[in-house]
């Protein structure tokens, strides 16, 4: 049985963003949480147009050395956006943006999550066996 969803920890908080599709890919539907120190927020997105992310974290574990500028995730709704940073050292910095969907003025919340390039392997895997990558989906 495949997972439903997956955790990614940050390394320097523990704040968590679990992502979890108990129906993925039959539906494209999904779920968030964001978990931090000081906050809890939690909404629901589609892949329809941008695919499983499964892709964004492949594409940072395929460049685990490093990649210039940033790497971007984003539904077509922009529910959650998912953008990522590395400096020279290895040290990884997802920005994690959530918004209203249903009243899009009504609130909006960034975080970072910290990652380390020695992980992304592991969290590429973890993510695509929750959501899996369809066959022949766009990989840039």
């Amino acid at each position: 049985m495949k997972p439903t969803s997956v955790i990614i920890q940050s390394v320097k908080d523990g704040a968590t963003l679990e992502l979890s599709a108990a129906n993925y890919p039959a539906s494209d539907a999904f779920e968030f949480k964001l978990s931090t120190p000081v906050f809890s927020v939690s909404g629901a997105g589609a892949t329809y147009v941008v695919g499983s992310p499964a892709l964004f974290f492949d594409r940072m574990a395929s460049s685990w050395r490093g990649w210039e500028g940033v790497l971007k995730w984003a539904p077509l709704e922009n529910e959650i956006v998912l953008t990522a940073t590395m400096d020279h050292l290895g040290h990884v910095e997802m920005l994690v943006e959530l918004r209203s969907t249903v009243y899009p003025s009504d609130w909006e919340v960034k975080f970072r999550l910290h990652l380390e390039a020695g992980g992304l392997e592991s969290l590429a895997r973890r993510v695509k066996q929750a959501f899996p990558i369809h066959e022949g989906a766009s990989r840039d």
